[in-house]
Protein backbone atom coordinates (compact mmCIF):
# COMPACT_ATOMS: atom_id res chain seq x y z
CA UNK A 1 0.00 0.00 0.00
CA UNK A 2 1.74 3.50 -0.78
CA UNK A 3 1.14 6.44 0.88
CA UNK A 4 -1.78 7.58 -1.30
CA UNK A 5 -4.19 4.92 -1.12
CA UNK A 6 -3.25 4.41 2.78
CA UNK A 7 -5.90 6.55 5.04
CA UNK A 8 -3.28 6.21 8.40
CA UNK A 9 -1.57 8.81 5.68
CA UNK A 10 -3.98 11.09 4.54
CA UNK A 11 -4.18 13.31 7.48
CA UNK A 12 -6.23 16.33 7.47
CA UNK A 13 -4.44 20.00 7.20
CA UNK A 14 -3.33 21.85 10.30
CA UNK A 15 -5.55 24.08 12.35
CA UNK A 16 -5.10 27.72 12.09
CA UNK A 17 -3.61 28.82 14.67
CA UNK A 18 -3.79 32.22 13.99
CA UNK A 19 -7.50 32.60 12.67
CA UNK A 20 -6.57 34.46 9.73
CA UNK A 21 -6.81 31.86 7.09
CA UNK A 22 -9.74 31.42 4.72
CA UNK A 23 -11.58 28.04 3.98
CA UNK A 24 -9.10 25.95 7.03
CA UNK A 25 -10.40 24.78 10.16
CA UNK A 26 -9.71 26.87 12.94
CA UNK A 27 -7.63 25.56 15.96
CA UNK A 28 -9.92 25.25 19.23
CA UNK A 29 -7.48 26.82 21.74
CA UNK A 30 -6.92 29.43 19.53
CA UNK A 31 -10.60 30.84 19.45
CA UNK A 32 -10.76 29.99 22.85
CA UNK A 33 -8.07 32.44 23.97
CA UNK A 34 -9.73 34.82 21.27
CA UNK A 35 -13.19 34.50 23.11
CA UNK A 36 -11.62 35.27 26.36
CA UNK A 37 -9.58 38.01 24.99
CA UNK A 38 -12.69 39.89 23.54
CA UNK A 39 -14.45 41.95 25.54
CA UNK A 40 -18.28 42.32 25.14
CA UNK A 41 -20.37 44.63 26.83
CA UNK A 42 -23.99 43.89 27.50
CA UNK A 43 -26.16 47.07 27.56
CA UNK A 44 -29.31 47.57 28.35
CA UNK A 45 -32.50 50.09 27.85
CA UNK A 46 -35.75 50.35 30.03
CA UNK A 47 -39.11 51.16 28.30
CA UNK A 48 -42.42 51.48 29.83
CA UNK A 49 -44.77 50.84 26.90
CA UNK A 50 -48.39 50.15 26.63
CA UNK A 51 -49.75 46.91 25.10
CA UNK A 52 -53.11 47.19 22.66
CA UNK A 53 -56.69 45.20 22.70
CA UNK A 54 -54.14 42.51 21.03
CA UNK A 55 -51.55 42.30 23.70
CA UNK A 56 -48.95 43.75 21.79
CA UNK A 57 -46.07 46.48 21.79
CA UNK A 58 -43.33 47.49 19.83
CA UNK A 59 -40.09 49.52 20.93
CA UNK A 60 -37.78 51.03 18.97
CA UNK A 61 -34.12 49.18 19.62
CA UNK A 62 -30.76 51.89 20.50
CA UNK A 63 -28.65 52.81 17.61
CA UNK A 64 -25.84 51.42 19.17
CA UNK A 65 -27.66 47.92 19.18
CA UNK A 66 -25.60 45.01 16.99
CA UNK A 67 -27.54 42.21 18.30
CA UNK A 68 -30.76 42.05 20.60
CA UNK A 69 -30.01 38.90 23.57
CA UNK A 70 -33.52 39.10 25.51
CA UNK A 71 -36.11 40.88 26.93
CA UNK A 72 -37.01 40.75 30.66
CA UNK A 73 -40.45 42.62 32.18
CA UNK A 74 -42.13 43.06 35.11
CA UNK A 75 -44.60 40.41 35.07
CA UNK A 76 -44.82 39.07 31.68
CA UNK A 77 -43.82 36.89 29.73
CA UNK A 78 -41.92 38.90 26.14
CA UNK A 79 -42.44 37.07 22.68
CA UNK A 80 -40.66 38.85 19.97
CA UNK A 81 -42.87 38.53 17.05
CA UNK A 82 -41.30 40.31 14.39
CA UNK A 83 -38.40 42.86 13.85
CA UNK A 84 -38.45 45.64 10.90
CA UNK A 85 -36.32 48.78 10.49
CA UNK A 86 -34.93 49.12 13.96
CA UNK A 87 -38.47 47.90 15.59
CA UNK A 88 -39.58 45.06 17.60
CA UNK A 89 -42.89 43.66 17.64
CA UNK A 90 -43.51 42.18 20.84
CA UNK A 91 -46.38 40.03 22.00
CA UNK A 92 -46.83 39.73 26.03
CA UNK A 93 -48.85 37.30 28.30
CA UNK A 94 -49.32 36.96 32.08
CA UNK A 95 -50.29 34.42 34.25
CA UNK A 96 -50.83 31.00 33.16
CA UNK A 97 -54.81 29.90 34.05
CA UNK A 98 -56.72 26.53 33.05
CA UNK A 99 -53.54 25.42 31.19
CA UNK A 100 -54.09 28.84 28.49
CA UNK A 101 -51.40 31.77 28.14
CA UNK A 102 -53.38 35.32 28.58
CA UNK A 103 -52.39 37.91 26.94
CA UNK A 104 -51.70 41.19 28.66
CA UNK A 105 -54.41 43.55 27.04
CA UNK A 106 -54.55 47.00 27.41
CA UNK A 107 -52.05 47.12 30.52
CA UNK A 108 -48.27 49.44 30.97
CA UNK A 109 -44.97 47.06 31.13
CA UNK A 110 -41.45 47.68 31.97
CA UNK A 111 -39.44 46.03 29.34
CA UNK A 112 -35.86 45.90 29.49
CA UNK A 113 -33.85 44.72 26.15
CA UNK A 114 -30.69 43.61 26.86
CA UNK A 115 -28.36 43.77 23.63
CA UNK A 116 -24.93 43.69 22.31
Amino acid sequence: MNATNNPYMLLPPPTDTTLTKEGVAADAKAVGDALKAAKLIVKHKSYSVNTDEYAQTSIRVPDDCAAALYFTCNYAIVWPQGYKDRVFSLRCFGLITNIELNGLRNTTLSIELYYL
